[in-house]
């Protein structure tokens, strides 16, 4: 039951998403403003630019483009000041790396502000802090007074919904595998991988799933190779990720939120990082036994493609191994984060 008093107030959401900042960004804020509404609570998304408005236009959230320097957030702050009292916003979720201490603190003397510490690098007192990821533990926040402020931990990973609905099924055969770099791939790792399965003649048998997202400068490279292989297919910019996740036996994927869907719908996964923020997740997976880490790709490039199909064919012949991460995966993650988030978001309104 919503209140009369938040009736009037509006959850704003500030992401961007762009070449460089990867769509998985605005994904995960996507979910958590779908679970919000579902509350009966209104979301208007706050963007730099017209590039992330127009990735977020798909979508049915008002959008209010503050004309800012996504790398320099502070320079937004009178605009946002004004924004903030004409909308109503009565509880100011963060996305970005570039929101530095200074921005969240001022925007905290406005309105209830919430944020999303995937790098560990702020050191501000806030209403709510989301890191969701394996490794984070309590001693991390020890500049914390409220630790009612913190949500640790992957069960409050904000997957979409899709996610959440069951997951796939034991089998000892590889015969569906699907790979993902994220929403740009700057360094071309899926063409990369593509032309490697291409010289591997054992994996005539198998399909590949290759999901490319629309700002990938890749995509007609990929999409020309995949055209001449039957067992290659392309997605572009895909809303059936889980319905394509489920049928596969086996993924390979950069670190991100796409390593969670993974976890939650059980696909056993090669997990590769190719930027900072993913570091530490994929070693702790590695860790825990519930992934095959390649470690920083970055690092390798000349290498990782055979290094990963390498693993492929360890997984694929090996159906026991495979079997023991799917296991570990079920510990995971449930689905339901973007729920538990919306909820606490909206106990502030």
């Amino acid at each position: 039951m919503v209140s009369e008093m938040s009736r009037d107030k509006t959850v704003g959401i500030r992401v961007d998403v762009n070449e460089t900042i990867a769509t998985g960004h605005a994904m995960r804020c996507l979910s958590i403003a779908k679970q919000i509404e579902k509350l009966g609570e209104k979301v208007v998304m706050l963007v730099a630019d017209e590039a992330s408005a127009q990735f977020l236009s798909n979508y049915t959230y008002p959008i209010i483009i503050l004309h800012s320097n996504w790398q320099k957030l502070e320079e937004e702050l009178v605009v946002l000041q004004k924004v903030i009292e004409e909308e109503k916003i009565g509880f100011f979720f963060v996305d970005s790396y570039f929101a530095t201490d200074f921005y969240l603190a001022t925007v905290k003397q406005w309105t209830k502000v919430g944020y999303i510490d995937d790098l560990l690098e702020r050191k501000v007192e806030l209403d709510l802090i989301l890191n969701y990821a394996h490794y984070v533990s309590l001693e991390a926040y020890s500049y914390v007074q409220d630790k009612n402020s913190l949500m640790l931990g992957s069960k409050y990973a904000p997957l979409r919904e899709e996610f959440s609905d069951g997951y796939s099924k034991w089998q000892d055969k590889v015969e569906h595998i699907f790979i993902t770099t994220g929403g740009t791939d700057q360094l071309g790792v899926s063409l990369a991988l593509l032309k490697e399965i291409e010289r591997r003649k054992a994996f005539s048998s198998i399909t590949f799933h290759v999901i490319v997202g629309k700002l990938n400068q890749y995509k007609k490279e990929i999409k020309a190779l995949t055209d001449c292989h039957s067992n290659m297919i392309y997605y572009e910019n895909t809303d059936k990720m889980a319905q394509i996740m489920k049928q596969c036996q086996l993924a390979i994927s950069a670190g991100g939120t796409t390593l969670l869907e993974l976890c939650a719908l059980r696909v056993p996964t090669i997990c590769f990082a190719i930027a900072d923020n993913q570091l530490m997740g994929i070693q702790s997976y590695a860790n825990s036994e519930i992934m095959v880490s390649l470690g920083d790709i970055r690092e390798q490039l000349d290498t990782y493609g055979a290094k990963c199909i390498n693993q492929v064919e360890e997984l694929v012949n090996h159906p026991e191994k495979r079997k023991r991460y799917w296991k570990n995966m079920a510990q995971e993650v449930d689905g339901t984060g973007a729920r538990k988030v919306a909820e606490r978001i909206v106990m502030f309104l």
